[in-house]
């Protein structure tokens, strides 16, 4: 993993190494006076045990002065077994503030190696990167700014107060709006009757061709007839279709009397004949 070199949490760090270096000297001055506390502690047994000796061998020299003296103190000693190296069991004896200053730190040892989820470690021996940012250096920038923020938006809470609006019986601004509204709403009224009951716009061109007095008097037709012109409609449509593909053409046109037909042709019956003619032979 590539750590950045300029980051205050990168371990190797000018100031994290120069902080490491401090808690290590620091931890070194704790130990080294640790130890002379109990060497001093230690000094000050032996010393008092030699004034010990002292005091019993000045009491065992005025004791063999007088036979009176030794033989009350042999009657007021108890019986019990002869001890020979009893002096040597008191120099050996142990000091207790030496043996709990040595439990004391056998456990934070322990702690030290062992995993206790940081119960057992005291804030004095917690590493500084092991330490909150709050903890350190107290309030920061960005918590005193959350808690301005905080503090406005109460202050707007508490200002911003729900007030009723003010109600008067004969207010001409409620009537006017009340008028315009009636009057907006009359207005679709309208709007919505006559696009609904008007004539439908017919914008094909064949249905512009029709006299005004037919397209007024015309009536909606009905499904019987639009069926029979769609079924017309369909007719002629294949009737096209079979011409095209198989030759075969069907006059959807009604037959016209030629008697009746007016031409500028001067033989109109020879034409139509040879038209005819003309049309069978391409057929075949």
């Amino acid at each position: 993993m590539n750590i950045l070199p300029h980051k205050s949490w990168n371990v190797y760090n000018k100031k994290n190494i120069e902080k490491v270096r401090r808690d290590e000297a620091k931890a070194r001055e704790e130990e080294k006076a640790k130890t002379g506390r109990a060497t001093h502690a230690e000094s000050e047994a032996r010393l008092n045990l030699l004034r010990q000796r002292a005091q019993k061998k000045q009491q065992q020299q005025l004791q063999s002065s007088t036979s009176e003296s030794v033989s009350a103190l042999q009657t007021s000693i108890p019986t019990q077994h002869i001890n020979l190296f009893d002096e040597e069991a008191k120099e050996h004896a142990q000091n207790e503030e030496h043996l709990a200053e040595e439990k004391v730190k056998d456990e934070k040892w322990e702690r030290q190696i062992t995993m206790y989820l940081d119960k057992g470690i005291n804030k004095e021996s917690t590493p500084w990167y092991a330490v909150k940012e709050h903890d350190r250096f107290g309030e920061t920038v960005i918590d005193s700014r959350k808690r301005k923020n905080e503090d406005k938006k109460e202050e707007y809470k508490k200002r911003r107060k729900w007030r009723e609006p003010i109600k008067l019986d004969e207010d001409p601004l409620a009537e006017i709006r009340t008028s315009l509204s009636k009057r907006e709403e009359t207005r679709k009224e309208h709007r919505y009757h006559n696009h609904h009951h008007r004539e439908p716009k017919r914008k094909h061109k064949k249905y512009k061709k029709a006299s005004s007095s037919s397209s007024t008097s015309a009536v909606t037709p009905s499904i019987e007839t639009l069926r029979a012109q769609r079924l017309e409609r369909e007719r002629k449509e294949r009737a096209r279709t079979k011409s095209y593909v198989y030759g075969e053409v069907e006059d959807t046109k009604p037959p016209r009397d030629d008697a009746q037909y007016c031409s500028s042709q001067f033989n109109p019956s020879e034409t139509a004949e040879a038209r005819k003619s003309r049309r069978d032979h391409r057929r075949h």
